[in-house]
This record gives structure tokens, C-alpha cells and sequence, in this order.
């Protein structure tokens, strides 16, 4: 490859979430980028030969294509990075979490990490979980946190009395996994807090409206970029998740001027750190406790937690550790 190629940069994942669209975003200004975003029988054959081609395939989230971009840029004599995110980690049977709830799908995975050249997780509590759900020690895995614009996700005061959280989630088990439950139960604890939930399926609504207080607004998903209003205008974000990776929404209300709310949950504190509070999940009088004393602080507090995110997730380090990553790959191919 001559030096003044672009290399050729494969990104697969199998939907278009918002921190997948951040990276095509980053990584479209720096290579040559080719994106995949599908699953199923075409799925497989896709990331099979589109990684055969690329210089370097990167992977957003863990799971069976996984395998088959990694089993293609071997086959092509490339290089394969991979992110993990959160339930490619998790084996989790009392909420039916986790992709390593099925044996062969975490026996796939598993393959395929051995085979990447490169393997990141949001945060580092990850990798102990995916040691406990596979049963092998990954020495390998390197934190590779997401970035945010801090120049978009800005604060606006003063703020209004009102609690949101944003959890996109189905029927099943997903709304136990975001703690939707327990929002609920101190929701009705505390009649006179306006609460807002944003993302539960048109199809579960019927269901979460039944349950919930009626000072508990929820609300089908909205576009990505109405959010920005959403959390401009709350004075505390609460996510009460029993799983999680590194909560963007968290970390995004956080850059907006929110008191945070959260449980000890993977990368949830964090982000979080010092600026706002921490408790166990499954404790409802705690988070009850945590939320009441967030609706009182101070403007400042708000202000502390825009903070923590700007000082510890900026976007510019993760397209530098990404760029980098790439391009030593890539390079490192080149010269095979």
C-alpha cells in the first residue's frame, strides 16, 4: 500500500445506534470508510467480505458477526479491532441478559476476540465481567472510553424540577435491565416529583403507563438530536440500570447541567465519579434518598457534573486512540 494511501476501514455493527454514528462521523474524516450495518443470513456474508478487503475492520458491540468479520480479515491478511459495549459481555440468567446466555453465540465471540488484533470495552469493570460470563482471562482487552461534543451537550439554567431518564427499551426483560421497575416503585414514593421517561417501544407503553404514578410521563423514543432539550431542561438525570456499559445518555445529560442519579453498575460511576450520586442497585430507598437530595443541590452541582464528563470522556481522545489504533494496524499489515 503506498504511504499516501488512505487506509480502507471497515465499521460494522448491527444497527445504527448514536455512538456507532459518532464513530462513523470521526473515522470518515481520517480513512477511507466503508460502513456495514445488518445482521442476519446477508449479515454474515457482508462482514465476511467486506473485511477481506478492508485494511483494518472494526466491530461496534460483540456478537456472532463478530466472528465472521474477524474470520475475514484473517482470511485477507488484515487486521480487526473490536468494541464492546455491555450485553456482549454479560451472562445474566434472573434478568435474561447477556449473549453468553447462549452457549454458542458466547463460543463464537469468544473466537472471534482471540482472533481480533486489538480488543477495547467502554470501561474496565467489563472485562472482569466477561471473564466471569466465559470463564477465560482476557489480558488483551484495553479501555477505550466514548467521547462527547462538549461544544453540543451544553447546559441551560435554570433548570426545571423534574427527574428524566432515557432508556431505550422492548417487551422481555430489557425495562428489569434498565431498573424501570424501581423508577417506578420511588416515582410513586414520591408523588409530588415530576418524572419523565423517555424510549420504552410504542408496545410497551400501554404497559409501563399502567404501573406508573401519575406524576410519571413516559414517552415512546424521539430523534437523538431532540434530546438536547430534554436534558437542558431537567434538573436530574437518574439511571438506575442493573447492567449497563458507559451510559451515553447519562454522560450526555451530565454535559447538559443534570444532577446525576445512577447505581453501582459497570461504567455508570465512572462517569459519574464525585459529581453527583452512586447507589446499589435494587435498593429503592436509597435511590429515593439519592434523588431528593439531587432535587436540592445546587446549580453548582449541575455545573460539577458537565465537568466530570468534559475532563474525563472528551471526544478528542478517542479519535486519537482510535486514529492511532488504525493506523499502526494498518500500517503494520502493509508491511507483512
Amino acid at each position: 500500500m503506498p504511504s499516501t494511501a488512505r487506509p480502507r476501514v471497515l465499521l460494522s455493527a448491527t444497527a445504527r445506534y448514536p455512538f456507532v454514528e459518532a464513530d462513523i462521523a470521526l473515522l470518515r474524516s481520517h480513512f477511507d470508510l466503508d460502513v456495514y450495518i445488518g445482521s442476519g443470513v446477508r449479515g454474515v456474508w457482508q462482514n465476511l467480505l467486506r473485511a477481506m478487503r478492508a485494511d483494518v475492520s472494526f466491530c461496534w458491540l460483540g456478537s456472532v458477526y463478530t466472528f465472521f468479520m474477524t474470520l475475514g480479515a484473517r482470511l485477507g491478511g488484515k487486521r480487526s479491532m473490536v468494541m464492546l459495549g455491555g450485553v456482549d459481555v454479560a451472562r445474566e440468567p434472573e434478568i435474561n441478559y447477556g449473549l453468553w446466555l447462549t452457549p454458542w453465540k458466547g463460543r463464537l465471540l469468544g473466537a472471534a476476540l482471540r482472533r481480533a488484533d486489538r480488543v477495547f470495552v467502554v470501561d474496565m469493570s467489563m472485562r472482569e465481567q466477561l471473564e466471569q460470563s466465559s470463564g477465560e482471562r482476557w489480558e488483551k482487552i484495553e479501555w477505550l472510553p466514548t467521547g462527547y461534543d462538549l461544544d453540543y451537550w451544553t447546559p441551560n439554567f435554570p433548570k426545571t424540577r423534574r427527574v428524566l431518564t432515557v432508556a431505550a427499551c422492548n417487551a422481555g426483560k430489557r425495562p428489569e435491565v434498565k431498573g424501570i421497575d424501581l423508577l417506578i416503585e420511588v416515582a410513586h414514593r414520591l408523588p409530588d416529583v415530576p418524572f419523565r421517561l423517555i424510549g420504552p417501544s410504542p408496545d410497551l407503553l400501554p404497559e409501563l403507563r399502567a404501573l406508573a404514578p401519575p406524576n410519571m410521563e413516559i414517552l415512546s423514543p424521539i430523534p437523538h438530536t431532540q434530546l438536547l432539550e430534554e436534558y437542558r431542561a431537567a434538573q436530574v438525570y437518574c439511571q438506575p440500570s442493573r447492567r449497563e456499559g458507559l451510559p451515553n445518555a447519562l454522560c450526555e445529560a451530565m454535559l447538559c447541567g443534570c444532577v446525576p442519579v445512577g447505581t453501582h453498575v459497570n461504567g455508570i460511576p465512572t462517569a459519574i465519579g464525585q459529581s453527583g450520586y452512586v447507589v446499589q442497585p435494587d435498593d429503592a430507598d436509597t435511590l429515593q434518598d439519592a434523588i431528593a437530595e439531587a432535587l436540592a443541590a445546587p446549580e453548582s452541582a449541575g455545573l460539577a457534573a458537565r465537568e466530570q464528563i468534559a475532563s474525563t470522556f472528551p471526544m478528542e481522545r478517542r479519535e486519537n486512540t482510535l486514529v492511532h489504533t488504525i493506523l499502526q494496524l494498518s500500517r503494520a499489515q502493509a508491511h507483512r
